[in-house]
């Protein structure tokens, strides 16, 4: 029994390894490839997990090109990376820490963005600088409690709001 045991747990490694996502955004295509926007609070603490939100156009044509529907990320916290380009000018790398995917829909002129029931992901970017291997990193996604293998409360990070 103890080999299937560890056999499981090498399974879920190697899946959570497959799941590592880098999520990195130069700060001049902001409402291009990201946006910010304003909440008075950390969305998944919020009451509804669904908000209805004016995406800037460049971002809704970019997410156009995914089908009738696709998704986006949540991230919080931001960690801004200072960079110097190549001729001189000076820019910010935007890396959320957590994020949290969400489904999006388009009707008319206003766009729904609905939280999925997951547990946050850690950008693999911020990881990779605070690890020096694939399982430090995944050791210490384990230490956080954010293994694929945690299963999440019915309903969802509301179980955990504060």
């Amino acid at each position: 029994m103890a080999n299937l045991d560890n056999l499981l747990k090498y399974y879920i490694e190697c899946i959570e390894i497959e799941s590592l996502e880098d999520l990195s955004f130069p700060s001049f295509k902001e409402e291009e490839t990201f946006w910010q926007y304003p909440l008075a609070i950390e969305w998944s603490k919020l009451n509804e997990p669904s908000i209805a939100v004016a995406i800037p156009q460049a971002l809704r044509s970019a997410l156009a090109l995914g089908g009738a529907s696709a998704s986006i990320y949540y991230g919080w916290p931001l960690y801004i990376r200072p960079e110097i380009a190549k001729n001189g000018s000076s820019y910010t790398w935007v890396e959320p820490v957590f994020f949290l995917k969400a489904e999006y829909e388009q009707e008319g002129s206003e766009s729904h963005l609905t939280l999925e029931k997951e547990w946050p992901k850690i950008n693999d970017y911020i990881l990779r600088r605070l690890t020096d291997s694939m399982e430090d990193r995944i050791q210490l996604l384990d230490m956080l409690g954010l293994s694929e293998a945690e299963v999440l409360p019915e309903n969802g990070l509301m179980e955990y709001r504060g």
